[in-house]
């Protein structure tokens, strides 16, 4: 979000290629009018780049371009904004950005599903069927795989409700 006007933005981001690859990018909420470079991608060596503008100005919240990932391996994966620019709408090119965090995510292996009943949301139903479940060894209920189905499985689901 910026409190000043501006007129263009321009990045190269870098991202570990033995952890992510890019399955895709899209532009089609970006505020961007002009493009300058076309996001591309390179998931060989890790990288993503863009540049373009707008013609009046921009201020406030909103898309450059969204990329999605797909993680590869886990581990810790660094999204590094290596050369990034946002430049204000006054007639000098000013740069307004300033330095640039690096994102971290840690990639781990998906966890169990608390949607047991594979409706896409985890509900009362859920930890109805884990109940019913309680004491059987070797079940699918059995979240946490420690071999029985137990109040771990149960605040699993419990814990996963609604989200």
């Amino acid at each position: 979000k910026s409190s000043a006007a501006f007129n263009a933005v321009a990045a190269r981001i870098n991202f570990p290629a033995d952890r992510l690859e890019i399955t895709h990018i899209s532009k089609d909420k970006s505020f961007v009018e002009l493009w300058v470079r076309e996001p591309i991608f390179s998931n060989e060596d890790g990288t993503v780049e863009l540049a373009g503008g707008v013609t009046n100005g921009y201020q406030g919240r909103g898309d450059i371009a969204r990329i999605t990932f797909k993680a590869k391996k886990t581990g810790e994966a660094i999204i590094d904004f290596a050369d990034a620019s946002v430049l204000a709408h006054d007639g000098k090119g000013t740069e307004i950005l300033g330095k640039q965090r690096d994102i971290v995510y840690f990639i781990r292996e998906a966890g169990p599903s608390a949607d047991v009943n594979d409706d896409n949301k985890v509900t009362i139903t859920d930890v109805s069927r884990v109940l019913a479940h309680m004491g059987n060894a070797d079940s699918p209920y059995d979240l946490n795989k420690d071999g029985k189905v137990n109040i771990s499985d149960v605040s699993i689901v419990l814990s996963r409700i609604l989200h």
